[in-house]
């Protein structure tokens, strides 16, 4: 239910395309990932019919990101969660917002460490935390930022070292141990490890990171108590503990 001249938020998440891949016999492909993709944009266009048919609809703001890739073998990587590489790093983004041209793009480096901030901008929130590693999108102006990824599932399924990593418009990096460094418009295979011979780069990053590493957590109290049953759903998912 909306409230009238205020503000409201509205999270759909959808759990396809996702492993094990078994799209719907009306959206069956060769690929069944394929299908599974179709068939999440199927219902987005559903959602986004409903929502063009409300009186808000040219006030609404409207994003739509993925939370991970997924590998098909690149780097002996199937499914995802493991590594860092572009195959699960880099995912879509679609924004529509009041302001914002249709059909406009920006090959601007962005995050979905940028979509809380987004989304509390356009609902007015004068409130975030400064801290807070994440820019408006509504806002944005074209910068030579770094973007921070990691990985921590192997770490605690396999015992092996956690995986960070920085990626900006020029180099990526990550470390599991072992440094790597890759040029990502030159390789975009990250096949070829430049880490051995661009030391200076990689201590950048590393400072970089632990300048990161070195923010405020945000407070606990800030999920907690608020909504329980939410709360305990939020656990389920692993999103929080």
């Amino acid at each position: 239910e909306r409230v009238q001249d205020r503000g409201s938020l509205v999270w759909v998440h959808l759990w396809d395309p996702h492993a094990p891949c078994e799209a719907a016999a009306s959206f069956a492909r060769a690929n069944p990932y394929h299908g599974e993709v179709q068939a999440m944009d199927a219902a987005l266009g559903r959602l986004l019919d409903y929502l063009r048919q409300d009186s808000a609809w040219e006030q609404t703001t409207v994003l739509v990101v993925s939370d991970h890739g997924e590998a098909f073998g690149e780097h002996q990587e199937w499914t995802h969660g493991s590594f860092c590489f572009e195959s699960t790093m880099t995912i879509p983004m679609i924004l529509r917002a009041p302001g914002i041209a249709s059909g406009s793009r920006s090959d601007d480096l962005v995050s979905v460490v940028d979509v809380a901030t987004t989304l509390a901008a356009a609902l007015g929130l004068k409130s975030f935390p400064e801290s807070v590693d994440g820019r408006n999108l509504l806002e944005l102006v074209p910068t030579d930022r770094g973007v921070y990824m990691e990985s921590y599932q192997a770490y605690f399924t396999l015992g092996w070292s956690p995986t960070w990593g920085w990626v900006n418009r020029q180099w990526k990096y990550l470390d599991a141990g072992t440094p790597y460094l890759f040029g990502l418009a030159a390789d975009p295979g990250e096949l070829e490890n430049l880490a051995p011979g661009e030391v200076e780069v990689v201590h950048k990053f590393r400072g970089d990171i632990q300048q990161l590493f070195d923010l405020p957590a945000l407070p606990t109290q800030l999920v907690q108590g608020q909504d329980e049953e939410l709360l305990q759903a939020i656990q389920a998912l692993g999103y929080a503990q």
